[in-house]
């Protein structure tokens, strides 16, 4: 079954407080059953058993996404990107005025992490690319950073670090975070440890990767479907994890009973979703259990 499948499926009943049973047409028969009008002969359903957890789960997903992105949607990302001409101030100073591709919430109270000298070293060398996801730093704090080791740095090309350090890596120090995509701002400020983990896997990600960040996209059409799933795909690890744990814990439970209207409009939402056919982390959504053929 595909996509367009979906389009027409009737809602039958949900089972055991779990599942939603749905009847939708098939693919169509072959040429060679049909009649010579070019009517069909035979008219193929399938019965579909939806894990109702898995689907709304897809739904909520998609629709975090969708607000995170249309949240920022109107702003100017820059296009002067730095380049290895530009001099450690002029690369800082850059990456400080880096718009975001999401929604960013200011926290009420900053979240102080601890990152050692090399982490902070590389959050400076990064922090074009976290203001792009809507993650914002004390300025103050790290331009002093930067001012203090600025004799240990050296400005390469992409193809090499840009920065050297002479500390030591267990010369830890507070790091204060000031904003966060907003639709995970919430949870980070209750999770001290989550927010680290963020930021600490993203520098991990792009010490690997080496994303140029002018590679990344600079505007998000939330009609076509490449533009949302272009940007999600190289969004910070600890960003999808959190999006996918919003999207679940919000989610439809097992367990759960639904009114018969309640089964068609989370069917009705699930027709709409780029990828219906699983969950936020990867499982099926739904699975075919019976073809139903009937001739006209």
């Amino acid at each position: 079954i595909d996509k367009t499948r979906l389009e027409g499926a009737r809602v039958i009943s949900q089972v055991d407080n779990k599942f939603i049973v749905c009847i939708a047409q098939n693919t169509p028969p072959p040429s060679d059953q049909r009649n010579e009008s070019g009517t069909d002969k035979l008219v193929d359903h399938v019965l579909l058993i939806i894990d109702q957890h898995a689907a709304d789960e897809r739904c909520r997903l998609e629709q975090l996404w969708n607000e995170l992105l249309s949240g920022a949607k109107d702003e100017e990302i820059l296009s002067d990107r730095e380049d290895s001409t530009q001099t450690s101030t002029t690369v800082f100073l850059n990456a400080l005025n880096q718009k975001s591709i999401v929604a960013s919430l200011v926290l009420p109270k900053p979240i102080e992490i601890q990152l050692s000298s090399r982490e902070r070293a590389a959050l400076i060398r990064y922090l074009g690319y976290f203001h792009y996801w809507g993650m914002k730093f004390d300025a103050k704090g790290l331009e002093k950073e930067r001012s203090d080791c600025s004799e240990s740095l050296s400005i390469t090309d992409d193809t090499g670090p840009i920065e050297r350090l002479s500390l030591a890596e267990s010369d830890v120090a507070p790091v204060r975070v000031l904003a966060l995509p907003k639709s995970i701002a919430d949870r980070c400020a209750t999770e001290a440890r989550t927010t680290l983990e963020l930021v600490r896997g993203y520098i991990q990600q792009l010490e690997l990767s080496r994303i140029p960040l002018d590679s990344l996209p600079i505007s998000y059409d939330p009609r076509e479907t490449r533009s949302i799933w272009g940007i999600v795909s190289q969004c910070p690890p600890g960003l999808r994890d959190l999006m996918n744990s919003k999207a679940c814990r919000g989610a439809i439970m097992f367990g759960d009973k639904l009114k018969q209207t309640d089964c068609e409009a989370l069917i009705t939402q699930l027709k709409d979703c780029d990828f219906p056919f699983s969950c936020a982390h990867g499982r099926p959504s739904m699975i075919p259990l019976i073809t139903l053929t009937k001739v006209r």
